[in-house]
């Protein structure tokens, strides 16, 4: 069900030119899981990460979620 989610929200981002850089299922126990680290959603924000400016994007862990 998540993969099939996943695919539909990656097409139809694509529609309007948004960039979708993971999808992350967070576990209660803070386990979670990365679509991207498990290549389930291709790597190619870090092109887009570099033209944004320094500060701009936030970073967050499973723990301060």
């Amino acid at each position: 069900m998540d993969r099939q989610l996943t695919q539909k929200v990656l097409q139809a981002a694509q529609l309007f030119d948004v960039k979708v850089l993971d999808h992350i299922i967070l576990a209660p126990d803070g386990r979670y899981y990365s679509f991207t680290d498990n290549g389930l959603v291709k790597k190619t924000y870090f092109k887009w990460m570099a033209r944004c400016p320094k500060g701009s994007i936030g970073t967050k862990t499973a723990q301060s979620l």
